[in-house]
């Protein structure tokens, strides 16, 4: 199974070209981890093997401004984060960006 968000039209129609049973979703933020299972044809009771994800970079990047997550595409590796503990996979991959380790951030407390 094969879940892709990507705003850029050009991948999208090369997935439905190659893939044409693969199902597709936009911007996660517009998901639950719930519906991303039901659209996925699975069930919250199912084992998730492997989420693989690259969230936006740019706010990140030490190529860019460094907005971290006063920019509004850093906050969604926040709600990728979020969607890998509420899936709960066995294995999680996300995207190594180059200065997110070191990104400014307020601190928030987690809560448990």
């Amino acid at each position: 199974m094969f879940l892709h968000q990507n705003i850029d039209k050009d991948v999208r129609l090369t997935i439905k070209t190659n893939k044409p049973d693969c199902p597709l979703i936009g911007d996660i933020r517009n998901y639950s981890a719930e519906q991303i299972l039901e659209i996925s044809g699975l069930s919250s009771f199912e084992d998730v093997d492997l989420i693989v994800g690259g969230p936006p970079c740019q706010a990140f990047s030490t190529a860019g401004k460094r907005s971290s997550f006063n920019d509004e595409r850093g906050n969604v590796f926040f709600t990728f984060i979020n969607l890998i503990t509420k899936i709960r996979p066995k294995y999680a991959v996300i995207e190594n960006v180059r200065g997110l380790l070191s990104a400014p951030l307020i601190h928030r407390p987690h809560n448990h």
